[in-house]
This record gives C-alpha cells, structure tokens and sequence, in this order.
C-alpha cells in the first residue's frame, strides 16, 4: 500500500499496487469482505489482471459507450479441503481502466501478469457510518476473509495459454 501522508491520516479508500505473479512466483488468495468495495482496476504497458470471482459477474457497458472488450474463460479452483469450485475469471487487457462495485461477501481475487497495476478501492459503508457517527480516527472497519489456507505458485493464476487478450 502507499505510505500515508502522516502517522494520523486514517482514510476509506487506499490505492495498492499489484505485484507480478510471474516476478514473484505468487498468487494473491480468494478473499471476501464483509463490507461493499469498489474498485477500480487500472493496467500499464505490457500488464494484464486477471479477476476472478466465485459467482459470475455482471460485465456492462462503459457509460461513455466506448467498447473495451473483456476476455473471459471459466476454470476451477481446489482447495486441499473442498471439492473443485467453478472460478469465472476476466481479463484486463494493457493500457485499460475497468470499474468494479464488490458487494459485500463476494469472493474475489485480483492477479496482475506484468509490473504496471494498480487498484483504488474505496469503502463507501465505512465512509456512510464514519460521517454518522461523526467518528474521528477510525480505520476500516469491514473485515478481509482469506478462503484459502496459503498462496498458491504464480503458475496457478496465469493466464492458460488460449486466452485472447482483445478481441472483436
């Protein structure tokens, strides 16, 4: 995360980068929140992400009208514990922007091939009850929930070799 402009700035939007799972051999986890997020996602040159969800997202329109084609595929994930779970997965191509709104309990998990990524969330029920409890120094309060037990290697979250980037 970048560092805060002081020791008492507390705040319910963050902007984090992304490593690269290739660089780093490492998958972030699939986690959920207990709290409503939303993000927006932004690539670089040469830098993908790949979102995945456990239940299947709704991909819409920008409301600019531009096209911005997402590729999409569908896998499984295995947990040492469970039976296999259907993943639906999105691709954000280079050079792209896409906003997100996570609602709350949704598991989710957000992987960048390449070193140029970010994500700005923002935690809109932890600004409505700071401002109605007229709270001062309060950090986020929504909870992060890991799904898995331990990071998986990079290989695990690439992207399969058949994935079209872009396409028409």
């Amino acid at each position: 995360m970048l560092t805060p402009p002081n020791d008492s700035f507390a705040a319910d939007r963050y902007l984090m980068d992304f490593y690269d799972i290739r660089t780093k051999d490492l998958c972030s986890r699939m986690h959920l929140h207990t709290g409503m997020r939303y993000v927006r996602i932004m690539t670089g040159q040469e830098t993908t992400i790949r979102i995945s969800t456990l239940s299947e997202p709704k991909i819409l329109p920008q409301a600019s009208g531009e096209t911005i084609v997402l590729a999409t595929f569908i896998d499984e994930v295995v947990d040492e514990n469970e039976a296999p779970r259907t993943r639906f997965n999105a691709v954000v191509p280079p050079c792209t922007w896409v906003d997100m709104q996570i609602p709350r309990g949704t598991a989710h998990q957000f992987n960048a091939i390449g070193k140029n990524a970010v994500i700005d969330t923002v935690h809109p029920e932890e600004s409505i009850e700071i401002f109605r409890e007229q709270a001062k120094r309060i950090n986020m309060m929504a909870q992060t929930i890991f799904l898995e037990s331990q990071q998986e290697p990079g290989g695990s979250c690439d992207l399969p070799s058949d994935t079209t980037l872009i396409s028409e």
